[in-house]
């Protein structure tokens, strides 16, 4: 608490030049935002912590100081939200750059024990700006390597680059202390594979987490005349092996439906009690993507059934058509 009083008076009193000198909606803003700020600790102390954070918030609006990210990592830690937390300590530490050395060191010791506390998803992807979103939330775009801090438990990765291209969709458990790795493949995708099975590590170790499998044209490029799976060298046997992996795609898509509309119902339980801005449009984007994970995985099961269906006939495989887009699933063909 005591530094987040400092912070306020830090903020405030860092500019040049004086009060009287500045323009007089610039110290009006100031004024309003030690308010918040005051109104913030205040509410701190009484333990409402999402009270306080909002209050944060409208400090920071309007008057974006780096300091204030200090105050976030309070209300965050009151939350129980961890990685929000140890998020905006990183922020105060690399963005207040003349915050009191007292101050920082503070921030220090708390970053050093929020990191025993959460699990960091290390994002490798073969494409840059693609939006990653986990468990509905998007925390910004794909670089060479991407270390998202996440509160231990599972969770529900998407990447998307857009432009009509398929998603990558990855389920993980997510451990106190422990590095995830997760290689996401973009480049050159075309229909979605399916999603991996979770993966975890040991306290304080990495693990890599399954890739999604390879499909459309970079598993196309590793197959030879020779395979078996190939429809010149099986027919049958190519169909039903695209119609496993196909319903496969379309049960994990359901789940990932399932897990999008927990997160929803779980966003509106939290702002019926308390409204929040942000956790009301979280809420939204999950339900929405509820609703696509049934609609996609259903039609890929119906598709699966159909292609193995037909796979188990002993005419060719020549007259069916199937493909997943991102418009949905579609089979066609002669039986």
């Amino acid at each position: 608490m005591a530094l987040c009083l400092a912070t306020i008076v830090a903020v405030l009193a860092g500019a040049a030049p004086t009060w009287a000198e500045e323009v007089p909606a610039i110290a009006d803003q100031k004024q309003q935002a030690r308010g918040k700020l005051v109104e913030g600790d205040g509410l701190l102390k009484q333990g409402e912590y999402q009270r306080a954070l909002l209050a944060f918030k409208a400090a920071y609006d309007l008057f974006p100081s780096q300091k204030i990210q200090y105050d976030f990592a309070l209300a965050y830690l009151g939350m129980g939200r961890a990685a929000d937390a140890l998020t905006a300590i990183d922020a105060f530490l690399s963005g207040a750059k003349d915050a009191a050395p007292e101050n920082v060191a503070k921030a220090k010791a708390l970053r050093e024990t929020l990191q025993g506390r959460v699990g960091m998803l290390r994002v490798l992807a073969d494409v840059v700006d693609a939006a990653i979103v986990v468990d509905g939330r998007e925390l910004g775009t794909t670089a060479a390597k991407n270390d998202i801090p996440l509160d231990p438990g599972p969770h529900l990765l998407l990447v998307d680059r857009g432009h009509g291209t398929s998603p990558f969709t990855q389920r993980l458990e997510i451990a106190a202390a422990a590095v995830l790795t997760v290689p996401v493949h973009l480049a050159g995708a075309g229909s979605p594979g399916p999603v991996a099975a979770p993966a975890s590590s040991p306290n304080g170790q990495t693990a890599i987490a399954p890739s999604a499998v390879a499909t459309g044209s970079d598993a196309d490029a590793r197959r030879t005349p020779s395979d078996p799976a190939m429809p010149d060298g099986n027919g049958g046997r190519w169909a039903r092996n695209a119609g496993i992996a196909t319903a496969s795609a379309g049960v994990l898509l359901l789940g990932g439906g399932l897990l999008f509309g927990l997160a929803a119902r779980s966003a509106s339980a939290d702002v019926s009690r308390q409204y929040d801005p942000d956790r009301d449009s979280a809420g939204k984007r999950d339900a929405t993507l509820q609703w696509v994970g049934y609609g996609v995985g259903l039609a890929a099961i119906v598709t699966g059934a159909v292609l193995f269906v037909h796979g188990t006939s002993t005419g060719p495989t020549d007259g069916l058509h199937a493909s997943i887009g991102p418009g949905g699933v579609s089979a066609g063909g002669s039986f």
